[in-house]
């Protein structure tokens, strides 16, 4: 893979993370509407911005490498000429073979348009933030780069890092989860070397039964940065009306992550969202037995996660 190949694919990994379409969990508010135009948006990443790039430079790589290697041919001829018996060693044309390879790869314009833009977002984006981080000299492993503050000679002078710049910071990236039903059994009964599991332990050839842990909604919490209060705090909660769903022979247990009414003002938020999880449990146990062709997600279920209203 040439150096330009390289950095446009480094370019593209990047913006895709800043417009956070590798985040396909974040379905809801701003990122609903990105990953609703993702198709647009990767069209463009991939290939409607680095058509520009390529046009405005292409035509410009194409003469410095023309005319690199017609000095190099010219080189030869002249190393021919005065009689050199191998003209590919001589000094003069291995510097214009070397200037010529660089005009082909590493050293065309469009390679460096493509890594000064990665630079650019690179050095005021971070994990979801823009910064904006001054600094003369990168980072390195043996340094810290230097950060640079604009000072204009007051004797006291604030400044942060995101000054003049507002944002939405996403602290919470909601992935849904899938787990092989038979092989977590096989294995909670291989650490626990539990009775009631030794019967779905020892089913070798089983076909797989997949489970999928997923939030198919999920309400906004507080913009710029703000801590939530206490009554706007959200949990993780078992879909009211559909806890769970079959699609293909696999389950889908289905969640929201949403303010929770019921809560008490005094309880503590990790005690209830540990009391949901176990009525999580027991309703999804429960909407199993009313679904006959799911006897093994609820055999299975049932042994890994006993509830006494199960």
């Amino acid at each position: 893979m040439s150096t330009t190949d390289k950095n446009r694919n480094r370019l593209i990994a990047l913006l895709k993370e800043l417009f956070q379409l590798d985040q396909p969990e974040l379905d809801f508010g701003l990122y609903k509407i990105m990953h609703a135009k993702s198709v647009q948006i990767t069209k463009f990443l991939e290939s409607d911005l680095l058509k520009e790039i390529e046009l405005a430079f292409g035509q410009v790589d194409e003469h410095r490498a023309a005319e690199a290697k017609a000095n190099y041919e010219e080189a030869i001829e002249q190393a021919k000429k005065f009689g050199a018996p191998n003209p590919e060693e001589t000094e003069g044309v291995k510097e214009a073979k070397s200037a010529y390879e660089n005009a082909k790869d590493g050293g065309n314009a469009e390679s460096e348009i493509y890594d000064h833009l990665y630079r650019f977002f690179e050095r005021y984006y971070d994990s979801g933030d823009f910064m904006s981080r001054r600094y003369y000299a990168r980072e390195s492993d043996s340094r810290a780069a230097p950060y640079s503050v604009p000072y204009d000679g007051r004797e006291v002078y604030l400044h942060w890092a995101n000054k003049d710049q507002y944002y939405i910071k996403s602290s919470e990236y909601l992935s849904n989860y899938t787990f092989e039903l038979n092989a977590a059994i096989k294995q909670e009964a291989q650490k626990t070397k539990g009775a009631g599991l030794d019967a779905f332990a020892t089913l070798d050839g089983e076909p797989p039964l997949k489970v999928h842990l997923r939030i198919i909604d999920a309400s906004e919490g507080e913009h710029g940065n703000i801590k939530a209060a206490s009554d706007q705090k959200r949990f993780f909660l078992i879909h009211e009306d559909a806890p769970i769903a079959l699609e293909n022979g696999e389950l889908v247990i289905q969640f929201e992550y949403r303010i929770d009414n019921d809560k008490p003002s005094k309880t503590q938020d990790r005690i209830w969202q540990d009391s949901r999880l176990l009525e999580a449990e027991v309703a999804i146990l429960n909407a199993l037995k009313e679904d006959t062709s799911a006897t093994g997600f609820l055999q299975g279920l049932s042994s890994l996660a006993p509830s006494p209203d199960a």
